[in-house]
């Protein structure tokens, strides 16, 4: 389970923004602006302290992103 804090709220938010703005989003989008906002490395440094969530995340962005092209 996620331990949740308002950077990652707000980062998870970020995320739907952009699916729901662009129709997608690259893994490499979660390293810049505005995920780098929160924290420079982005993704890896807002989930630094449970970095098992991340390929999680990842995962869902590629899957979302396959379901959009198809």
């Amino acid at each position: 389970m996620i331990s949740v804090n308002s950077t990652r709220i707000t980062f998870i938010r970020n995320m739907i923004e952009s699916y729901t703005s662009n129709g997608q989003l690259t893994i490499d989008e979660l390293y810049e602006e505005p995920f780098s906002f929160m924290d420079q490395n982005g993704i890896d440094g807002v989930f630094s302290d449970q970095p098992e969530v991340i390929p999680t995340l990842l995962e869902k962005v590629e899957r979302l992103n396959e379901v959009k092209a198809g």
